[in-house]
């Protein structure tokens, strides 16, 4: 391995989690190479991990949370490479909070990088995990053999990687590593790693567990090893490991768990080993890294005996004291940790549509090092709100259809289901709400802009739970608007209607939709070629303004909100949309549609009297709305779960 980095030398590396288990590692190392280190890092385990570097002179300290990298208008000014390590870490922690971990560990990550490459970063190294392979066997896995994640970790760090191989180019060299199982001495030393927590138990005297048979394979490499391997892949001609992917470890470093706790128990004169008959760990996978030694020469050098000796060492000088302490155990730690993780903007934020403000900074410590405190400015933070009823077995196709990539987060709004639509949306790690009994889709969509709203949202996007009907990637037409400040937007299939016919909608809906679109448009003045569409995306501002609590609960909601929006002069926009009438789907039926119909006419009509003058509907009741808190007479929404 490369022990001279000259390639690196005056060169700006953005370390985001900077001050973690590896990260503490890996920043002294840039330092010593004459890096100039920037650290984004929320300081969740303390300072204490670089506390030897803090008054280095090339070293910037930025205090946040990663949601929130978008209010440091200047991160990336100058930075020629970003090491991507922060996130939620481990498979417990990772299950604490599914939606933060989804948000964490895969928006949060796609927007960094986007990010990145909008601002003219040359380099980004990505920290996945050999966990993706989950239980594969014995079988020797390659960077291309199959992956069967079984836990959320795993699963984010997977979904993570294609997304930012897609941002690979000529001018922005991306490269993923799937780290092995990390072990050996750091300042921010971790016991909840397997090797490190048997050299823990044999140091205190204690028995080593071994849970389960121990029959299970997993791969190991020293966290200076792979700190090395990150600052050799930097120094790297990008044209050599861009686009690639790469286990890092080494062969002979995969181990039988069984094996390990005899090998650690061995450096212990009378260690002895405890079997713990439940294993709720299924994982194994002995994990190739040949790919990695071959092109690129790089093999991982320490061992189990090296960690064994530096444990001691570190309890005998003191720099490890009271082994059980909480803070050498993430879950511990997350557990204790009140500190709430609000995102003031919106991850999909970029300088090609947003507007940039910026963040407050406050000095504190030495004068060379920074540490900058969240300030929330005007972002548009967009939350994706999936309307379910007995959608058990479409809610999977309607996630995967929304493009994560442009929302902050994703909640669920189960409406009385009789089915498990709950229990899906939890294993997809969404946040889901659910209030009995089942109130309508008026009902449903009230509840869960209030939802949103308390959770920060500038914009919700609206998307229906079976998936098939109107395509949330229409979000990415909206983003113009969102940006201009639009009140209502909502998608049309007609701006493209043979589109709506080759997709299946049936053709009396096509023809009472646009006759009912006609009357709309004279009448609202709005020049919209479709106002009767389940794709919309509503603002607070919108929210705000209008009485939509005095709407209906069932489907006349819908148009009700527009004609509010016509009323009240709110900017209403238009983008496609396409809906697949062909997939299973929810419509309501054909004798309710015609019950619609008529009450849209009524509405309308409504809408004609206030304008003259003649009357006041409840629904065109001036006054701002105060949607935080909602009102004590709504339907109660409990967080399902």
């Amino acid at each position: 391995m490369s022990q001279t980095l000259s390639a690196l030398r005056g060169k700006k590396i953005l370390v985001t989690g900077g001050a973690g288990y590896l990260g503490s590692v890996l920043v002294p190392v840039l330092l010593d190479q004459d890096c100039q280190v920037t650290v984004l890092d929320n300081f969740t385990f303390g300072e204490a991990p670089l506390k030897e570097v803090r008054n280095h002179p090339k070293l910037t300290i930025i205090r946040d949370d990663l949601l929130n990298h978008e209010n440091h208008v200047d991160l990336f000014k100058d930075v020629y490479g970003v090491v991507h390590l922060a996130g939620v870490s481990n498979d417990p922690t990772s299950d604490l909070d599914p939606s933060l971990t989804v948000r964490i560990n895969y928006f949060a990550t796609a927007s960094v990088a986007r990010r990145a490459k909008t601002e003219g970063v040359k380099r980004f190294i990505f920290t996945s995990s050999c966990s993706v392979y989950g239980a594969s066997g014995d079988s020797w896995l390659t960077e291309d053999s199959a992956k069967e994640p079984v836990t959320l970790y795993a699963l984010t760090k997977l979904e993570s990687e294609p997304t930012l191989l897609n941002l690979n180019s000529a001018d922005f060299s991306v490269t993923i590593l799937r780290l092995s199982t990390l072990f050996g001495y750091s300042p921010r030393m971790r016991f909840d790693l397997a090797i490190n927590v048997m050299a823990k138990r044999a140091i205190q005297g204690l028995e080593i567990m071994l849970h389960g048979d121990g029959q299970q394979y997993r791969p190991f490499v020293h966290v200076k090893d792979a700190a090395k391997t990150i600052t050799t892949i930097l120094e790297l001609d990008a044209n050599k490991i861009s686009g690639k992917v790469y286990n890092v470890g080494r062969n002979e470093m995969n181990y039988k768990i069984s094996d390990l706790a005899h090998e650690v128990a061995g450096y212990f004169p009378g260690s002895q080993l405890k079997k713990v008959p439940h294993n709720a760990d299924s994982r194994s996978y002995r994990v190739s890294f040949d790919r990695l030694r071959q092109e690129l020469g790089i093999v991982p050098e320490k061992t189990v005996k090296d960690t064994v000796i530096e444990l001691q060492a570190a309890v005998k000088n003191g720099a490890l004291t009271d082994l059980e302490a909480d803070r050498y155990y993430n879950i511990k730690v997350i557990k204790s940790t009140t500190k709430a993780m609000d995102s003031f903007y919106s991850p999909a934020a970029t300088a090609m549509w947003i507007d940039v403000l910026p963040g407050a900074n406050q000095a504190v410590g030495s004068a060379k090092v920074r540490a900058i405190d969240s300030a929330p400015g005007k972002r548009r933070k967009v939350i994706a709100m999936i309307l379910a009823y007995n959608c058990e077995h479409m809610l999977e196709r309607a996630y995967e259809r929304i493009p994560k990539h442009l929302v902050d987060d994703i909640i669920v709004m189960d409406d009385g289901s009789a089915d498990n639509t709950s229990k899906k949306a939890r294993e997809l790690g969404l946040k889901v709400f659910r209030h009995d009994p089942n109130r309508g889709y008026g009902g449903n969509v009230k509840a869960g802009l209030r939802m949103a709203y308390q959770m920060g949202a500038d914009y919700v996007v609206e998307v229906h739970g079976d998936g098939a009907q109107f395509d949330p990637i229409s979000i990415q037409y909206a983003l113009p608007y969102m940006h201009q400040g639009f009140d209502l937007i909502l998608g049309s299939r007609f701006q493209n209607p043979r589109n709506a016919l080759a997709n299946g909608m049936p053709l009396i809906r096509f023809v009472a939709n646009h006759f009912l679109s006609f009357f709309d448009r004279w009448i609202l003045k709005l020049p919209l070629t479709e106002f009767h569409t389940g794709f919309r995306i509503y603002s607070r501002n919108l929210i705000e303004s209008v009485p939509f609590q005095n709407n209906s609960d069932d489907y006349l909601f819908s148009f009700q909100i527009i004609a509010q929006a016509a009323y009240f002069n709110r900017r209403v926009a238009e983008v496609p949309v396409e809906a697949d009438y062909k997939s299973e789907h929810t419509s309501h039926k054909l004798s309710g549609a015609f019950v619609y119909a008529f009450q849209t006419f009524y509405v309308l009509g409504q809408y004609l009297l206030n304008r003259w003058g003649r009357s006041q509907s409840l629904i065109f009741e001036k006054g701002r709305n105060d949607i935080l808190p909602p009102k004590t007479t709504e339907p109660r929404v409990q967080e399902a779960g």
